[in-house]
Formats: structure tokens, C-alpha cells, sequence
């Protein structure tokens, strides 16, 4: 296990758990459902280091005094912030950040050990490039220049310059020449995704452009004039370092910069006009005559999409002609056409050289990159991480990084672990559809049978753990002792990965359509539309994962949780769309109303919870049950398959658990939900909440999360003794399968 929390106990341990076990005992709101003796004999307690480690970690968290059955996460979670420093510019701090910053530490020692004749040839790569990444003298040094360069060879920045004529290249000549360098446009992204008419094949599906300005500030931008102004003035500052032996009037250069603002949140709201996350799949012929249909007024509206698409892979001579390609956001598209007629072509070349140097300024020394930081810290109140952090996470050979962080880190025994414990999830969770009585017959086979089609990914890919397999993927790559250049080779080399999803069968590359997100990602999740559950290394760590020498309740109210929840996700209002093999599911109107009803009781629970922590800033506001709906019904529908799960391995065993040390007088049903609760403390500031309530996040605060699912529950309920219609067991209780 994770040594970093583990607290030697030989000292003291004797005394500290009788005291607490007392403690238990005359502290009047604590309610034990099923007391057994007050002090478990020696042989009946787990005394192994990570059940110490556990026990340890729960009691320091805990805070008896409080009752169970009011509040049980300030119970189970309620001293957390006093073991757990909180630093100031984070505004907030929880078991994932924690975990975080335990594998970045283990990867930097990994990055910044000695280059070994017996490093395979993508290690040395990957360290060569870190090594020339957190070269602060040689990166000050460079500075802006290659950056400059860059845009100097497309004729200039408009809004750094005193006589920019438009010449003879247009925007769109500019834009495919920025598109072809870093396979990235100022207008649109691209990813590959399964082409849904031939399901053999990939295509390329575009998305709408992102902003370095966050959407809350772009949707309300009348309530942030402040993050307007400082966004402005970050642009300005910029720009002057692109100045060069000309003086420009300041006032020219702020109303360009608020040009390129504006236009920004134009965009944003051409994205609005049609449903953000629709996804329509049509030919590239059919794409532009719908395009077309829109009079073009100028010349700045005509785009070729075939041609723009093209120049992502005019480096790799890979003449892309699609037969089908993907639209998110179809309407942004369309639309998009109005907008470049109204945009003066000056506004959009400064907008496209702007989307080209916020990608990459942070790259050219410590100087700039302290600027850039401040502005993102303060648009998005969060803490910028060091810069060998952010050397790791662009490091073009990262998954050389990887394979020795698996060789050192990873455990064999732990998924075989986790594989187990999923399959005993599933078929919990089939057994309740099956026994849910407003389903359909035939909507009721459908789910079942999906439930137990669910394919489980875990730790990591196979090819992960072979250097020779490694060595060969980044063959291509090549890393120089340029950090500027290596940038740009990197860029190059994901083209070519794109390319090669494009000409290889569906599944021949399941890191790109399963492990979309890093395999030392410390949260898990689920893809509906493959109905697949991921669980990767990095979520494997302490206390989301105790190991396998805990007690069942233990591993199961922590990890089971956290496959239940995801396993719920495929039933959402999201994945109960899908059938097994991700075709579309029909759900008859009275099925159906009778799901909305479900969920309706979800929105209704969550609306009534009050934001605690702003209690002390004088602020009363309740969340947004609707918002986060889907999130809190997984929590509880993974709570009751978590549950089955555990009681259905405790009757097999048929005899109690182990005790941890110092919570002998809990049951082996109160320390599952314990576990499950401590995995969910964290502390946040009450500024810090109310800007993440600017972002409309869609999962609960951890407090809600915790005391909304165990109020649904009826056996957590009575494990505590909670009366009736306390806030622990309220008289309506909300869940899906029932």
C-alpha cells in the first residue's frame, strides 16, 4: 500500500484504541446498530499495515461527536481538513488531488534518474525530452522567438505591426498552415471516433474550438467585466512582446485585443443555437452544400472544408478523403459561416495568430510562463502546477514514463483483485433489473443483457508493459535538444497517430477508443456507447483502493462503490440509450415516464440541500438537483450493487469480518459505509465553492454526495439505529430499481 499514509502504531496503539473504543461508547450520538463487545480479542483484530493504514486514516477523519444520523459525512469526514493542509491558492483538497501529486512524484523520479545504457530507446527519449523541458536558463533564453518566426512566415500579426496589409494569403491560408504545423484549428477541434455507417472504420468527428477565457466568463460576461479586463490586459502584454522597433498607441492595441475577446464569445454563442453535445454523421459533400446554403457575403465565409481537413495531414502526404465525418454541435458549423462574414478579415488573422500563441507561450521561458499562470489562476481560481509537472504531462514519450511507473507501481494481484470484485457488481446489478417491477418485459431483457455485457478494462493496455512494443510506437518521433522544436516534432508525431486510427480497422488501437484518458487517471469510468467500464492504475491507490489484505467491508465500500457508480453510468439518462453492443435502445412511453419519474426523485432530493460550507461567508444557496442528476443517481444505484455485492460475499463466508484497529466496536455493515464515506473527504473553501458553482459542474459536492446516497439507503439506516424521518433516513428515499 501507499506508504505515505501509513502511521506507525507500536508505540501507542494499545492505549489510543482503548480510549477511542470508550470513546464510542460515552459520546451519546453515536448509534451502533449491532453492538458487539467493546473490545475485540487480539485475534479478531486486523493488525496487517494497510488495515493499520486504513483504520488510521478513517479515525483520523472522524469526528464522533457527531451523530451519525444527522450528518454522516461530517461524522465519518468531519476532522479531515485538520490532517490535510490545505494550501490557499487550491482553495480545496481531496483523496484525488492527493493521489495526484503521490504518482507525479513517483514519474519525476522516474524522469529525473540517470540515463542507463540498459534504457530502452523510448526512456531516452522521454528523458531527454523532460531533461530539455525544464531547462529554464536555455527556454528564457529562446524566449518568443520561434514563435515569432513562425508568424513572421505568415506575413505577420496585424495587431503587433503598423502597416499589415491582408497581401495575398488569406485567413484561411493562415489557419491551414497553423492546422497542417499543429494539427490543431483556431475554429474547430478534431478527434477520431467510429464511423456509426461502416463499423469497421474510424473517421474524424469536429467539435467547436475552445477558449483559454472560461465559458462562465463568455456566457455572462456582464457579471465578469474583472476577468474581461485581466484576460484583455494579458492579451496586451503578449502582444507587446511581439512589438518590434515601431510604437504602437496603446488604445489601438487594447481595442484589438478586445476584438479578438469578442469574437471569442461570438463563437460561444453560435454553439448555443443548436444542442451542444448532438452528434450527426454526414458526407463531406452533404456537410458543405449545407455550409453553402448559407449566402456567403464575403470571401472570409468560404471555406473548402475538404481542403481544411486535408491540411491536418498535408506533413504525413496522407490524402484524407472521408466518406463520412462527424459533426458535434452541427449548428455551430452552420452558423459559423454568418459570423466569418461579419468578422473583418484583420480581426480574424490577429484571432487565428492568438489561438496560436496561447497554445504555446508558456513554453518560452519562466518569465512569460509566470504571466500566462497568474491569469489562468485567476480566471479558473486554482493553483498552476510546477512546471516539471507540466513537463511530465506533455512529455512526447510519456508512456516510456508509464512502463517503468506499472513495473515499479503496479500490482498483478490487485487486478485480479478488481476484476472479481466487477464481476460480483454485475451480477448484482442484473439480479436487481431483473427484479424491478416498472420495467417492460422486453426493455427488462435489454438491460440485463447489457449489464452483463459490460466489458471491463483495468490498469492499463497489455502493450503497456512491453518496452520493445513501446520502442516501436514512438519510433517515429524524434526528439532533438530543442524544446521548441521537440514541441512541434510532437505535434507531428500525434498527426501520424491520427493517421494511422484512420487507416486501421475499429478496436485495432483500444487506447484511443477505451483508454481515452491516461492509465494513472485517478477516477475510473464508463464509455455507454462500448459499454465498457475503465479502471485505471491510477485509481487503484489508497483509500480509493485499500489492497487485498483489508477486510471485505472495507474494499468494498470503497472500490466496490466506485465500480458500482460507474457501472451505473451505463443506466443513466445518457446510457439507457444504448443496447449491449451500443445500438440505439427505444424505451416505450409508459417505461419510460416511469424512469423519468425515478429521476425526478433524484432532482427533488438534491434541491433541498443547502451549501453548508457557505454558511460562514453569510451566503444561503441550495444546488441544482437537475444539474447534477445523473452523478447522484449513479452514487446510489452503485451504493445498493456495492452492498448486495458485499452481503452476498459476507453470507458465503458466514462468519464476521476482521475488526480494524481501534473501531472494534463498529459492525462489519458500518465500517463498509464508513469506508465508503472516507473516500469522499475532502475540504473546500467556501470561495473556492462558490466559483466552482460558476461552473456548473455536474457532480455533487462530496458532502452531498455522501449523505444523499446513504439516506437512500434503508440498510445504512439500520446498521445506525437512525430513527424515522431523521436526516440520515428520511421517509422518502429515492432509487432506480425499485
Amino acid at each position: 500500500m501507499c506508504s505515505i499514509f501509513r502511521i506507525s502504531f507500536t508505540i501507542w496503539s494499545g492505549l489510543y484504541f482503548q480510549l477511542v473504543s470508550l470513546g464510542f461508547f460515552i459520546i451519546a450520538n453515536v448509534a451502533i446498530a449491532e453492538p458487539g463487545p467493546g473490545f475485540s480479542r487480539p485475534r479478531d483484530v486486523c493488525t496487517n499495515p494497510a488495515c493499520r493504514a486504513a483504520a488510521d486514516e478513517f479515525l483520523k477523519n472522524m469526528n464522533p461527536a457527531v451523530s451519525p444520523c444527522t450528518d454522516f459525512f461530517d461524522y465519518a469526514c468531519g476532522n479531515f481538513k485538520n490532517h490535510h493542509p490545505l494550501d490557499p491558492k487550491e482553495g480545496t483538497i481531496d483523496y484525488s488531488m492527493k493521489i495526484k501529486t503521490q504518482i507525479n512524484n513517483r514519474l519525476r523520479e522516474i524522469a529525473e534518474s540517470p540515463v542507463k545504457n540498459t534504457d530502452s530507446s523510448s526512456l531516452k527519449k522521454a528523458k531527454l525530452a523532460y531533461k530539455v523541458c525544464t531547462n529554464e536558463e536555455d527556454l528564457e533564453e529562446e524566449g518568443i522567438r520561434p514563435i515569432a518566426l513562425e508568424i513572421n512566415k505568415q506575413g505577420g500579426w496585424p495587431m503587433a505591426m503598423n502597416n499589415w496589409t491582408p497581401g495575398s494569403r488569406s485567413w484561411i491560408d493562415i489557419e491551414m498552415s497553423y492546422i497542417s504545423m499543429l494539427g490543431e484549428s483556431a475554429f474547430f477541434r478534431v478527434t477520431v471516433d467510429p464511423d456509426s455507417t461502416i463499423d469497421t472504420i474510424n473517421t474524424l468527428m469536429l467539435s467547436p474550438c475552445t477558449s483559454m477565457l472560461p465559458f462562465y466568463v463568455r456566457k455572462h460576461q456582464e457579471h465578469h467585466k474583472d476577468k474581461i479586463k485581466l484576460y484583455r490586459d494579458f492579451i496586451i502584454e503578449v502582444v507587446k512582446e511581439f512589438v518590434m522597433f515601431i510604437t504602437l498607441p496603446p488604445y489601438k492595441i487594447s481595442e484589438e485585443a478586445q476584438q479578438i475577446i469578442d469574437l471569442e464569445i461570438a463563437l460561444t454563442n453560435i454553439k448555443t443555437l443548436s444542442k451542444a453535445n448532438e452528434i450527426v454523421e454526414t458526407t463531406p459533400a452533404h456537410f458543405q452544400d449545407e455550409y453553402d446554403k448559407i449566402r456567403h457575403v464575403t470571401p472570409n465565409s468560404k471555406i473548402i472544408w475538404a481542403d481544411m481537413l486535408k491540411s491536418i495531414f498535408s506533413q504525413t502526404n496522407f490524402n484524407f478523403a472521408p466518406t463520412t465525418i462527424k459533426l458535434q454541435n452541427k449548428g455551430y458549423f452552420v452558423q459559423l459561416a454568418k459570423l466569418l462574414d461579419k468578422t473583418p478579415t484583420r480581426v480574424l488573422v490577429n484571432f487565428i495568430h492568438w489561438q496560436y500563441v496561447r497554445r504555446l507561450i508558456k513554453n518560452s521561458g519562466e518569465s512569460m510562463r509566470r504571466r500566462y499562470n497568474d491569469v489562468r489562476e485567476e480566471l479558473l481560481y486554482g493553483k498552476a502546477q510546477k512546471w516539471w509537472q507540466d513537463c511530465l504531462d506533455t512529455n512526447p514519450a510519456i508512456i516510456a514514463f508509464i512502463h517503468q511507473y506499472l513495473k515499479n507501481h503496479a500490482s498483478k494481484k490487485s487486478l485480479e483483485t478488481v476484476g472479481t470484485m466487477v464481476d460480483h457488481h454485475k451480477s448484482q446489478l442484473e439480479s436487481q433489473i431483473e427484479h424491478t417491477l416498472w420495467l417492460d418485459y422486453s426493455t427488462r431483457l435489454a438491460l440485463m443483457k447489457k449489464a452483463k455485457s459490460v466489458t471491463k478494462f483495468l490498469g492499463y493496455p497489455p502493450w503497456y508493459k512491453s518496452s520493445s512494443v513501446i520502442d516501436e510506437y514512438y519510433a517515429l518521433l524524434e526528439v532533438t535538444n530543442n524544446h521548441f522544436q521537440n514541441l512541434l516534432n510532437f505535434k507531428k508525431f500525434t498527426i501520424y497517430q491520427t493517421k494511422r486510427l484512420l487507416l486501421a480497422p475499429v478496436g485495432q488501437f483500444p487506447e484511443h477508443s477505451i483508454w481515452s484518458q491516461s492509465v494513472l487517471e485517478e477516477t475510473a469510468y464508463f464509455i455507454s456507447a462500448f459499454n465498457s467500464l475503465i479502471i485505471p492504475s491510477g485509481a487503484l491507490h489508497f483509500p480509493f483502493f485499500h489492497g487485498e489484505d483489508v477486510p471485505e467491508n472495507v474494499l468494498y465500500g470503497s472500490t466496490g462503490n466506485i465500480i458500482g457508480h460507474e457501472l451505473s453510468h451505463g443506466f443513466d439518462d445518457e446510457g439507457r440509450q444504448y443496447t449491449f453492443n451500443g445500438s440505439s435502445l427505444e424505451w416505450p412511453p409508459d417505461t419510460l415516464q416511469e424512469y423519468n419519474a425515478r429521476v425526478k426523485c433524484f432532482v427533488k432530493q438534491f434541491n433541498q440541500y443547502p451549501y453548508k460550507e457557505l454558511n460562514e461567508i453569510g451566503r444561503k444557496i441550495y444546488a441544482d438537483g437537475k444539474l447534477t442528476a445523473s452523478e447522484n443517481m449513479a452514487d446510489t444505484t452503485g451504493m445498493y450493487i456495492a452492498f448486495a455485492a458485499f452481503r452476498d460475499r459476507a453470507r458465503k463466508r458466514n462468519k464476521d469480518y476482521k475488526k480494524l484497529p481501534g473501531l472494534e466496536n463498529l459492525t462489519d455493515n458500518q465500517l463498509f459505509f464508513l469506508s465508503f464515506a472516507n473516500t469522499w473527504c475532502s475540504y473546500t473553501q467556501p470561495e473556492k465553492l462558490l466559483f466552482m458553482l460558476l461552473l456548473k459542474l455536474p457532480h455533487s459536492i462530496s458532502r452531498h454526495r455522501v449523505i444523499g446516497t446513504l439516506s437512500n439507503i434503508a440498510d445504512f439506516a439500520k446498521a445506525f439505529n437512525c430513527p424515522h424521518n431523521s436526516a440520515m433516513n428520511p421517509r422518502d428515499k429515492c432509487y432506480l430499481w425499485k
